[in-house]
């Protein structure tokens, strides 16, 4: 996936009260000071992507949907980068994670559906969530609809004497592994 990146200014980073240091995806190497002009453009854009829209006021997101149109190009020459989407920092984590606006055509070949859950929030306090899962879809119907299963999803045993080992991942989700270290995915 080549994505083009906006919003990874370190006063951005600042003015969303981010945990973390401003990333830099240019290169591993030190990247060269900005021009002024590009700083100013850099710091204009973090402004548009950082405004936190509010119900009712949807229309804040004109911008950066057009800016976003002009971020992903189709390529005008052969050979040139063709961006699958756009990287930017998401807003109600503090720009302590990441938000993908991803073309169609790259979720149609690059992407692979793994699970839904559908979730009621009970209570938010800063970034930590409490919520109760209702309900579960880990396939998709030949109509395009996810095929829920009426209830949380579980891991199953189907052997005599068969074991689960459960951790947590990078994610802070459960997740089950059998005696061979293998991953069991939730049915």
């Amino acid at each position: 996936m080549t994505v083009n990146h906006v919003g990874y200014t370190r006063s951005n980073f600042v003015h969303l009260q981010s945990t973390r240091e401003c990333p830099n995806w240019s290169s591993s190497t030190p990247t060269p000071q900005p021009t002024n002009e590009a700083r100013l453009i850099d710091e204009f854009f973090a402004s548009l992507f950082c405004v936190d829209v509010q119900p009712g006021q949807e229309h804040l997101y004109r911008a950066t949907i057009a800016l976003t149109e002009k971020l992903i190009p189709e390529p005008t020459e052969p050979g040139a980068v063709q961006f699958d989407g756009v990287m930017y920092p998401t807003i109600p984590m503090s720009g302590n994670c990441e938000n993908f606006a991803l073309k169609p055509e790259f979720i149609q070949r690059g992407v692979e559906f793994v699970k839904a859950e559908y979730v009621r929030i009970r209570a938010v306090d800063g970034m930590v969530m409490t919520f109760d899962t209702l309900d579960f879809a880990n396939s998709v119907r030949a109509d395009g609809a996810l095929d829920w299963r009426g209830r949380p999803g579980h891991w199953v045993l189907r052997g005599k004497g068969e074991q689960l080992r459960f951790g947590v991942n990078e994610q802070g989700e459960w997740e089950a592994r059998n005696a061979n270290g293998e991953l069991i995915p939730m049915e």
